[in-house]
């Protein structure tokens, strides 16, 4: 009797570990150059350490080029206390730009999947123990996201639990890129809510979502907001509480 009890509270433990509440957040930084033209790192580490994300998908990131003379993925990584995995998109001014993901667990293992444009773009993927991450930042051009499209549906397809995915997409939620991208993914986000530009938004680019095929009936939207953050970047943060 005493090995059963033991048991049952063992598997008890083991499901609510893995119900716990996880802040998932996306947020072009704008090179961490400000609405008021100021570069400050410290300042975005500063909002993203007072939303205490598990893991944020980070866009726009400078590594020692003219304008940012440091590698601005590990500052962030320093300042927050969080792993920073970077992925290079293009090289720019001497050094790289592109994306980021930043999370308090260290990824098991990173993959980096370059898509198409005529600014070419990557697909940065983190995994983790119970879910997957993605971060990118798509182009501005409604071909070549749509071209993406298939690649990010790959790596999605491989998933073997829950595939998560944000970022700057630079499509409205009424484009097809977006419209697709539903057919497949379930939005946590809410496609309603303006994200850009920062001080007074008008349309919405920025996005998180789950893939339907990845255990959906396991992650579970607890709350959702774009942040009231007009001067730290050119976009908005967004946040989302869910349940996996």
């Amino acid at each position: 009797m005493g090995r059963l009890c033991s048991i049952v509270l063992f598997v008890l433990a083991c499901t609510l570990t893995y119900a716990q509440k996880m802040t998932v957040m996306s947020y072009n930084l704008h090179h961490c150059e400000g609405m008021d033209k100021k570069l400050d790192e410290a300042r975005i580490a500063d909002i993203i350490s007072a939303n205490h994300p598990d893991v944020i998908a980070v866009q726009e990131l400078d590594s020692v080029t003219v304008r940012c003379k440091s590698y601005q993925m590990k500052v962030l990584g320093e300042k927050t206390g969080m792993h920073y995995t970077y992925a290079k998109a293009i090289d720019f001014g001497g050094g790289k730009y592109g994306v980021g993901i930043l999370s308090k667990e260290k990824p098991l293992c990173v993959r980096r999947v370059p898509l198409p444009g005529m600014e070419p773009r990557v697909l940065l993927i983190c995994e983790f123990k119970k879910f997957y991450f993605a971060c990118t930042h798509l182009c501005l051009h409604a071909e070549n996201r749509m071209k993406s499209l298939p690649l990010i549906m790959e790596q999605a397809h491989l998933a073997d639990k829950p595939f998560l995915i944000a970022g700057d997409w630079n499509a409205k939620p009424h484009e097809d890129f977006i419209v697709k991208m539903s057919e497949h993914f379930n939005f946590i986000s809410d496609r309603t809510k303006y994200t850009f530009p920062s001080k007074e938004p008008r349309v919405c680019i920025d996005y998180i979502a789950v893939y339907k095929n990845s255990l959906k009936k396991r992650v579970k939207v607890k709350g959702y907001e774009v942040l009231d953050e007009k001067i730290a970047s050119d976009h908005r943060p967004i946040k989302a509480v869910i349940k996996l």
